[in-house]
């Protein structure tokens, strides 16, 4: 595993050959630009982590404090699917503007019964959990969703697009057990 100072080395050396690739007008192979994106990305998290881990609560300034609010919730949804293998992830959302009002939005893909598996799977890894289809005529596609905690109590919804044709007979807003019986009875 290269050290940070290794890693902003690289970054140097990347960064002179995506220069030297944009003055000579050739922009390379895209290599060198994939190579600096990556190390950039991983120098941008680690950064991040250290601030997160070594932050001297006295100097935290309000943006700061958002950084290291997503820095957690990214560090929770990681977590989260770690312990959690058997969980699928299409999308993940991040919002925060203060801790206490912190949420993650989680979207998951595949056809009805790949969906409807994955959203009891994550019913049943979270706490508190409640579930919401929505069917109604409203602008955006029909969905189903598990609203829930994580263990630290971090809010998050679950989310899988349906199509019209997914609903049978399904109409309007429906809630609780009405949609955990539908679920269950479409899932592969």
């Amino acid at each position: 595993m290269p050290s940070l100072v290794e890693e902003l080395d690289d970054l140097v050396k990347f960064a002179a050959m995506v220069r030297s690739s944009v003055e000579d007008g050739t922009l390379g192979t895209g290599a060198e630009i994939d190579e600096f994106d990556a190390v950039s990305s991983r120098i941008v998290e680690a950064c991040r982590w250290l601030q997160y881990h070594r932050a001297d609560v006295t100097v935290i300034t309000v943006p700061n404090l958002v950084w290291n609010e997503l820095t957690r919730l990214n560090h929770v949804v990681r977590n989260h699917l770690y312990w959690h293998d058997e969980l699928a992830v299409a999308s993940v959302n991040l919002f925060s503007t203060k801790s206490p009002s912190s949420r993650v939005e989680i979207f998951v893909s595949g056809d009805r019964a790949e969906s409807c598996g994955q959203l009891l799977a994550w019913r049943d890894s979270l706490l508190d959990t409640s579930l919401h289809l929505d069917a109604t005529d409203e602008p955006g596609e029909p969905r189903v969703s598990v609203y829930g905690r994580f263990h630290d109590k971090t809010a998050v919804t679950v989310t899988a697009p349906l199509s019209t044709d997914d609903l049978e007979g399904m109409s309007g807003v429906q809630l609780g057990d009405v949609v955990l019986d539908w679920l269950q009875k479409h899932t592969a």
